[in-house]
C-alpha cells in the first residue's frame, strides 16, 4: 500500500514538473518578459503616434467644414472620419495606464450614441465631455450621427449645417476633445509611462504583463466580440438590437471596422502592427517558448487559426451589419460563435499557461 502511495505521489510530481515551471522544461520566469514589454511598448507608442496624426487631421477638417460647409469640405471630413476610425481600431485594445486614466475608449467609441442628448446639448450650448454621463454623446459614434444621421443625403447635410451652425460648433468640440485625449495619451506613453510599463516586468498580478494581458483579453471579449457582434446580434438579449451596430448611421462601414479590429488584434498577438516594421516578442512567442500544447497542436497556432476562421467568415457578410441582422441575425451569431472560440483559448488556456489570473468580473456567462 505504501508503495502504491509513493508511486502515486511520484506520478503527480512528474506531471507537475512537466508543466511550465518544471525543472525539466521551460520556466515562466526564464522568458524575457522585459523584452516583450519593450516590444509591446514600441507597438503601442507607434500606434498612438499614427492615431494622433489622424485625430489632428480630423480636428482640422472639422474646423474647415465649420468655416465653410460645402460638399467638398463635408467629403473631406467624412473621409477623415473613416480614416481616423480605422486607425482607432489599432489602439482601442491598449486601455492601460494613460488611456485608462482619461477613459479613452469610453470617451471615443461608446455606441449607440445618445442622439437626444446631443440635440439638447447643442440647444443648451453645453459641450463638456469629461463626465462619464457624456460618454455616449461624443467620439466617433456621435460624429457618425452628426455626419450621416441628420439628413438623407450629403447635399441635404450641407444645407442643414449652413442653416444650423450650432451643430458644427458641437462637431468641432468633439474632434477637439478627441485630439486632446489622443495627444495626452501619446505624450504620457512617450515621456513617462512607457519606461514604467517596461520596467514593471515582475511575474505578479500588479506586473505589466499580467495587467495588460487581462486588459487585452477583456477588450477582445467585451469591446470587440460582444460590442461589435454579440450585442447587436441579440446574443445577450431576447431579440436582435440593430441600433447597437457600430457606425450604424454610415450604413456601409460596420464590417470594415470589425475586420480592421480583428486584424489589429491578431497582429498584436503575434508581436506585430501596421506601424512597426519588426516582429517582436509576443503572446505567441511566449506560448511557443513554453511549448504550450492543446489537442496535440501549438496553442499559438490554434489561436491564430481561430483568428483566421473568424476573418474568413466575417468577410462573407454584408458590409452593413444592420442589413445582416434584418436578413438573418443568425449570420451574425455565427460570427460571434467563431470569435468566442478564441475567448476560451486565450482566457482559459493561454492564461493558465502564462500563470495569470483573470482580474475582471465576467457578467455574461462566458
Amino acid at each position: 500500500m505504501k508503495q502504491i502511495i509513493v508511486l502515486l505521489f511520484t506520478a503527480l510530481a512528474l506531471v507537475a514538473c512537466s508543466g511550465n515551471g518544471g525543472s525539466n522544461g521551460p520556466n515562466l520566469n526564464d522568458f524575457d518578459r522585459k523584452q516583450m514589454l519593450s516590444d509591446w511598448s514600441d507597438i503601442i507608442i507607434a500606434s498612438y503616434e499614427a492615431y494622433n496624426v489622424e485625430t489632428t487631421k480630423l480636428e482640422s477638417t472639422a474646423v474647415d467644414f465649420q468655416a465653410s460647409p460645402s460638399l467638398e469640405t463635408l467629403n473631406a471630413l467624412t473621409s477623415q472620419w473613416e480614416n481616423s476610425y480605422m486607425v482607432w481600431q489599432h489602439v482601442s485594445m491598449f486601455e492601460i495606464g494613460p488611456a485608462s486614466d482619461v477613459n479613452l475608449r469610453n470617451s471615443t467609441n461608446i455606441y449607440p450614441t445618445d442622439t437626444t442628448a446631443i440635440h439638447q446639448n447643442i440647444l443648451r450650448e453645453s459641450m463638456k465631455f469629461t463626465l462619464p454621463s457624456t460618454f455616449d454623446e461624443q467620439g466617433f459614434p456621435a460624429l457618425d450621427f452628426l455626419l450621416f444621421g441628420l439628413a438623407s443625403s450629403p447635399e441635404a447635410t450641407v444645407e442643414f449645417y449652413q442653416t444650423n451652425p450650432a451643430y458644427s460648433d458641437y462637431l468641432v468640440s468633439i474632434t477637439d476633445h478627441m485630439n486632446d485625449l489622443s495627444t495626452t495619451v501619446l505624450s504620457e506613453w512617450s515621456n513617462i509611462y512607457g519606461d514604467e510599463f517596461v520596467e514593471n516586468s515582475e511575474n505578479m498580478a500588479s506586473g505589466s504583463v499580467d495587467m495588460f494581458t487581462n486588459d487585452f483579453i477583456f477588450y477582445y471579449e467585451k469591446a470587440f466580440r460582444a460590442g461589435k457582434i454579440g450585442n447587436p446580434a441579440g446574443v445577450f438579449s431576447s431579440d436582435a438590437l440593430p441600433e447597437l451596430v457600430e457606425a450604424r448611421y454610415h450604413g456601409n462601414f460596420s464590417k470594415t471596422l470589425t475586420l480592421e479590429a480583428l486584424n489589429a488584434t491578431q497582429l498584436f498577438f503575434n508581436g506585430q502592427s501596421h506601424y512597426t516594421e519588426t516582429r517582436g516578442e509576443s503572446f505567441a512567442s511566449y506560448l511557443d517558448y513554453l511549448n504550450t500544447m492543446k489537442e496535440a497542436a501549438d496553442l499559438s497556432t490554434l489561436i491564430n487559426d481561430k483568428f483566421d476562421d473568424s476573418r474568413s467568415y466575417v468577410q462573407t457578410l454584408d458590409e452593413d451589419f444592420v442589413a445582416v441582422i434584418e436578413n438573418d441575425k443568425f449570420d451574425l451569431i455565427r460570427a460571434f460563435d467563431l470569435l468566442q472560440q478564441n475567448v476560451v483559448l486565450m482566457k482559459v488556456d493561454m492564461l493558465q499557461a502564462l500563470g495569470i489570473n483573470v482580474d475582471y468580473v465576467d457578467a455574461d456567462g462566458d
